[in-house]
């Protein structure tokens, strides 16, 4: 399926412009749609004002703005672009337009810029990753506005998820002829180490076969017409998922859906690697 039809997040910022021009630039074809959304919800205050408020005017030049300005990162695209707003708070806005438009994917932009969001991710894109039932893909402060071109790096735990999110990146990569590296990170428990030492040379080698028989189990199931690969390492998942970001195009990562204080309490590879990732980072949600 790939990215056929994605709905992105747009507001005018530096951030959201990032996130429309990259996937922009993703599309060869006008049979490909980028919906360009704003969320608004009308203020309190309004609703309390003595005298009544006339949103019509106001709501007029927002949404000229969004079809005139706030699109613009998307010129040039051979995808067909439109822009839409929606009276809702911005991650329900997305979530509704891409059931509607049944999009493969909700696309945002993410800029750090307080000491806890270099930590853990807030705002619009915290929500999304923890209730939208589709791929959401954030484009961090790292993203390069250019056609993908080198590789797709998916981020795998379990065998079983493993297939799901190999195939989803196996769609994004093949139509553009880009390897598919499954990476899976063996985590050390110190305190077992300690008592029983761990001789983590074999633990990845054993990591390495079980996932080559994953590749194996997607090879019989379609024909993959791109180069497919595993590798093991060992250490903090979420530095060594950060490192093999590095020089990729797209980072893929699943969630459970924990919610925003389990994943804060836990350390969550979902809600941290956006912040520290070379590239792109795609969420693929788990029923």
């Amino acid at each position: 399926m790939g990215l056929q039809s994605v709905v992105v997040g747009v507001d005018g910022s530096p951030a959201s412009g990032r996130a429309l021009g990259w996937i922009a630039a993703q599309m060869t074809s006008p049979d490909q749609h980028i919906h360009a959304v704003h969320g608004y919800s009308v203020n309190a205050e309004w609703a309390l004002m003595a005298v009544p408020f006339d949103t019509t005017p106001w709501l007029a030049e927002l949404e000229d703005l969004v079809r005139s300005e706030w699109v613009q990162p998307a010129r040039g695209t051979a995808a067909t672009v439109d822009g839409r707003v929606v009276e809702a708070p911005a991650a329900d806005a997305l979530i509704r337009v891409a059931d509607d438009e049944d999009a493969d994917a909700i696309v945002v932009g993410y800029q750090g810029q307080t000491r806890w969001s270099r930590h853990h991710l807030g705002g619009t894109a915290s929500k999304l990753l923890h209730r939208s039932n589709r791929p959401v893909i954030i484009a961090g402060e790292a993203t390069r506005v250019a056609p993908m071109a080198s590789r797709v790096v998916v981020g795998c735990e379990k065998p079983d998820s493993a297939i799901r999110l190999l195939n989803w990146a196996l769609d994004v990569a093949e139509p553009r002829g880009l390897p598919v590296v499954a990476v899976h990170v063996v985590e050390p428990l110190a305190w077992i180490d300690t008592y029983y030492p761990v001789d983590m040379v074999a633990v990845k080698q054993a990591a390495r076969q079980r996932f080559e028989e994953v590749l194996a189990e997607i090879r019989s199931e379609r024909e993959v017409t791109v180069e497919l690969t595993s590798e093991a390492r060992a250490g903090s998942a979420l530095t060594e998922l950060t490192d093999a970001s590095r020089g990729a195009d797209l980072l893929v990562v699943g969630s459970h859906h924990h919610g925003p204080l389990g994943d804060f309490l836990s350390g969550s590879i979902t809600s941290h690697t956006p912040l520290l990732a070379d590239c792109p980072v795609a969420v693929i949600p788990f029923s």
